[in-house]
């Protein structure tokens, strides 16, 4: 079975930088909010709705983005430039290194698929790695999903997949829940023990201060 991701969040940000291109009302632009949904992606839209036009938006971006804002950078990733064709790609590596966990998902992405840019499987996974040590659902089910199904130039493992399937699944990814469940049927009870103590040792790596 094919636990795969990214192609999706890209259809969804392309098509949202296309209504924008052609200033559609932002209640349009995106299906409602549910739980596999890009967050950041809303807060762009909020932002675009109160610029009021394409013009005011990039500069209020542009000057939000001037004091290294993460949020600014990956919302003008998903703004037309006319100026330069790599400048949405740019945003979005600038956003990514400041820590955007979103943005960080789709620079994975983007090295996965050859969006953007050449592929490069190994880039792919240190973005897909950085977004999900960020405790973000949607990477660690893409972490989970890479390594149930041996991508990015790495070999399969069950134990690993786990580890990111359990916290997808905690964060309510939809699919995490099936993937959790085949491996938990999969793994030896030996293994999934060694998975839960990992898994404490995670949740109290968050809650220290």
């Amino acid at each position: 079975m094919n636990y795969r991701l990214p192609v999706r969040w890209y259809k969804s940000i392309c098509l949202f930088s296309l209504l924008l291109m052609a200033e559609v009302p932002l209640s349009y632009a995106l299906p409602p909010s549910g739980p596999a949904e890009l967050p950041a992606v809303r807060k762009c839209q909020e932002l675009t709705a109160v610029a009021g036009n394409l013009y005011r938006l990039r500069v209020q971006l542009e000057a939000r983005a001037q004091q290294q804002d993460p949020l600014a950078e990956f919302c003008l990733s998903l703004v037309p430039d006319p100026r330069d064709a790599l400048a949405p790609f740019q945003w979005l590596a600038q956003s990514a290194k400041h820590g955007l966990p979103e943005a960080q998902l789709l620079m994975g992405t983007a090295y996965e698929t050859g969006m953007w840019t050449d592929p490069d499987p190994q880039q792919a996974l240190v973005w897909f790695t950085h977004a999900a040590q960020k405790d973000f659902g949607l990477a660690q089910f893409e972490l989970a999903a890479i390594h149930f199904e041996g991508r990015l130039g790495i070999q399969p493992n069950l134990p690993e997949s786990l580890f990111w399937a359990t916290l997808a699944d905690e964060h309510k990814i939809p699919e995490a829940q099936e993937l959790r469940a085949s491996l938990e049927r999969a793994l030896k009870p030996r293994q999934q023990q060694m998975v839960r103590l990992r898994l404490q040792e995670w949740h109290s790596s968050l809650s220290r201060p």
